[in-house]
């Protein structure tokens, strides 16, 4: 009888470990994993954070041109096509005229370009 209670708890004692080890080992894959979501959830804030970043800067820009083409640029250009449009001034010779006049399409297709109206 006292070999059937040392071969039960011998029996018990190794299913105990059995159980201890499969305890041990399935801790350690919960640890990866949550090292795993954790690296990626730091990766996905720092991914939005550069995203937002980079779209302020994106919308700064724009903005910036946007000031610089219609409050710089274009009365330049404007004061530039007046420039070419115009008729010969008096005192201006025809080969000074002949300049303006080349310069012409540049001019237009570049106040074209800035769209300005």
């Amino acid at each position: 009888m006292s070999e059937g209670i040392d071969q039960d708890l011998t029996d018990a004692v190794e299913h105990l470990s059995e159980d201890i080890n499969d305890f041990k080992r399935q801790l350690r894959i919960n640890r990866n994993w949550r090292t795993v979501l954790l690296t990626l959830s730091g990766l996905k804030v720092v991914t939005i954070i550069v995203l937002v970043v980079l779209f302020a800067n994106l919308s700064d820009t724009q903005h910036r041109e946007q000031i610089t083409r219609s409050q710089v640029l274009c009365p330049l250009y404007s004061l530039f096509v007046k420039s070419v449009d115009a008729p010969q001034r008096p005192g201006e010779t025809a080969d000074q005229y002949d300049q303006r006049l080349a310069a012409r399409k540049q001019i237009h297709d570049s106040y074209t370009a800035l769209k300005c109206s």
